[in-house]
C-alpha cells in the first residue's frame, strides 16, 4: 500500500471508524427489515428508536438546560424531531422493498433530506455550484 503525504499505512483509528460506521448503519437497515416483518407498527419502531433515547440523555438536558437554552426552538425542534421524517419514510419503504435495495439507498437519501428540511425549513438558498 502506497503512504499518501506521510501517513501510515496501516490507519488504526480510521480503521475502527469505518467498521463502527459499517455497524450503525448494517444494524439501522437490518432492524428495519426485521421490524417491517414483525408485529411492530412504524410507531412502535420510532419510539423505540427516539423515545428511549430521550429517556436515557434527559439529565444531560437538564445539567445542560442554560447551554440549551440559548439554542433558537426552531432549530431546537428539528434537532429534536429532524429525524423522525426520515425515520418514517425509510421505515415504511423497508415494508416494500428488499434490505439490499434499501442498504443502497438510505445512506445517499440522508443528505438529500438534509438539505431539504434546510431549504424548507430554514429557507437556505441551493449553492450556486449545484444548479
Amino acid at each position: 500500500m502506497e503512504q499518501y503525504r506521510g501517513e501510515p499505512a496501516l490507519n488504526a483509528p480510521g480503521l475502527g471508524a469505518m467498521a463502527a460506521t459499517l455497524l450503525i448503519w448494517t444494524g439501522f437497515l437490518l432492524s428495519l427489515r426485521a421490524g417491517s416483518q414483525s408485529a411492530l407498527t412504524s410507531t412502535d419502531l420510532a419510539l423505540m428508536r427516539f423515545g428511549l433515547p430521550a429517556l436515557v440523555f434527559m439529565p444531560l438536558l437538564w445539567r445542560g438546560w442554560p447551554q440549551f437554552r440559548r439554542v433558537r426552538w426552531r432549530q431546537a425542534l428539528l434537532l429534536m424531531l429532524g429525524g423522525l421524517p426520515f425515520f418514517y419514510l425509510i421505515s415504511l419503504g423497508s415494508q416494500l422493498a428488499p434490505a439490499a435495495h434499501a442498504g443502497a439507498l438510505v445512506p445517499g437519501t440522508a443528505p438529500l433530506f438534509v438539505t431539504g428540511l434546510a431549504v424548507l425549513v430554514f429557507g437556505e438558498p441551493f449553492p450556486a455550484s449545484a444548479c
